[in-house]
């Protein structure tokens, strides 16, 4: 009998264990800093002019994962990607890629991102992305690279681009 309870007990406290890690892995960490919906502008580059996405971001601890989708131009609003990122301070580093690759299978590179402290009213942040198709390799691995500037802020731009 004594045995039985002794069971019993470590069994219930084993269980009890993998929920509250679970709860705290999936359900209280949700309310992180980045977690939610950002719009992105991504101002005129080589060639292309300036474009806005929705990111819906998921964040737990200091990773960063999210789906990215155009919504303007209209035109472009079937473009997709993946998002995965670290976030360290006032800074994101990360990758994007493109999940529909029949649309522009060269659509990917990375990003890295600071936290605009001047601004108050809504959290921003400013950066940079590549997208290393377009870049000779040479002048890539050597640090020698252009690159589209973007800013991430929760708001949604208000006038359709065109």
């Amino acid at each position: 009998m004594e045995y039985t309870l002794l069971i019993l007990g470590i069994l219930i406290g084993v269980i009890l264990t993998f929920i509250i890690k679970y709860l705290s892995n999936n359900l209280f960490q949700q309310n992180e800093e980045m977690s939610g919906v950002w719009f992105e502008i991504l101002h005129a580059y080589d060639g292309l002019n300036e474009r806005w996405d929705k990111l819906i971001i998921e964040q737990r601890g200091n990773r960063l994962k999210g789906a990215i989708s155009r919504i303007s131009p209209s035109p472009e609003s079937d473009r997709k990607w993946e998002f995965v990122g670290y976030i360290h301070g006032l800074y994101i580093v990360g990758i994007y890629y493109i999940i529909n690759t029949n649309e522009d299978s060269t659509s990917y590179g990375t990003i890295i991102l600071k936290r605009d402290t001047t601004v108050r009213n809504e959290a921003v942040w400013r950066g940079r992305y590549t997208r290393p198709e377009y870049m000779d390799p040479h002048l890539y691995f050597a640090g020698q690279v252009s690159m589209g500037t973007m800013l991430w802020q929760r708001t949604q731009p208000k006038i359709k681009i065109y």
